[in-house]
């Protein structure tokens, strides 16, 4: 068990870091940039919300949806789509 946290713990330090934008609605740390891709991170549950902060707004307050497709960032994008690393 010791390992495995070991292991777990050094494999989330290379992560990028989310920050939080909305409840659980979460963008890139670095860098700081429109063009990146909001993420709803609940539990285990990881889902694209916006291809960048101005589509998120638009379709989470205006209702307009985006049907572009999102940036892909490491790690985050895989978990939204299901590929487990």
């Amino acid at each position: 068990m010791a390992t495995a946290l070991r292991v777990g713990r050094e494999s989330m330090q290379s992560v990028p870091t989310l920050i939080p934008l909305y409840a659980h609605r979460y963008v890139l740390a670095a860098p700081a940039s429109e063009e990146t891709s909001v993420f709803s991170v609940y539990q285990t549950e990881v889902i694209y919300y916006g291809r960048n902060i101005a589509a998120y707004f638009a379709a989470e307050f205006l209702g307009q949806p985006d049907s572009r497709p999102p940036i892909q960032i490491d790690f985050w994008s895989d978990l939204a789509q299901g590929r487990w690393l």
